[in-house]
């Protein structure tokens, strides 16, 4: 995990990754609000946890917009989030992503936080659209296609994973 409410240091690139601005704050206000998040409601402490993504969207946003013109390079990535459609989500996510890539959720790869639903943990994960849309109806992709893909994406990334320590 990149953040854990049990008081585990996370990895310095995550750190790097957290610090622009007051994303970390964000982050842990959602981690702190996952246990009373645990009904098929649209309660106050839902909708203020979709408020603390929102604003980590916004913040993610306006780093990326800050650093789009510098050496790493960032002119078309964006942030989005979801605590839920229709229903609250157990399980909310916030991914940072490329629009020419990821253009939504349930197209490409992405970097995605992963929040546990007893808020003890974020995961700073490299997702992939697990489920096709057409307005709110959400079907499942075959389960072999997304391993052959997770397959792929394990060959082109092994030596990086492999060259850093805190990746797996």
């Amino acid at each position: 995990p990149i953040l854990s409410g049990t008081g585990a240091n996370p990895p310095a690139q995550a750190v790097q990754v957290i610090q622009c601005g007051m994303i970390s704050e964000h982050i842990e206000h959602v981690m702190s609000l996952q246990p009373l998040c645990q009904q098929p409601t649209w309660t106050n402490e839902v909708r203020a946890r979709n408020d603390a993504l929102r604003e980590a969207a916004e913040e993610l946003r306006e780093y990326a917009e800050k650093v789009k013109n510098s050496e790493i390079g960032l002119q078309d990535i964006g942030a989005d989030y979801s605590s839920g459609i229709g229903k609250p989500a157990f399980v909310p996510w916030l991914r940072v992503f490329s629009r020419e890539h990821a253009p939504n959720a349930h197209e490409g790869w992405y970097v995605v936080f992963l929040f546990d639903t007893l808020g003890q943990n974020c995961f700073l994960c490299l997702g992939q659209a697990t489920t096709t849309a057409k307005g709110t109806d959400f079907t499942d992709r075959d389960p072999g296609f997304l391993a052959r893909r997770v397959e792929i994406a394990r060959v082109l990334l092994a030596k990086d994973i492999a060259a850093t320590e805190t990746l797996t």
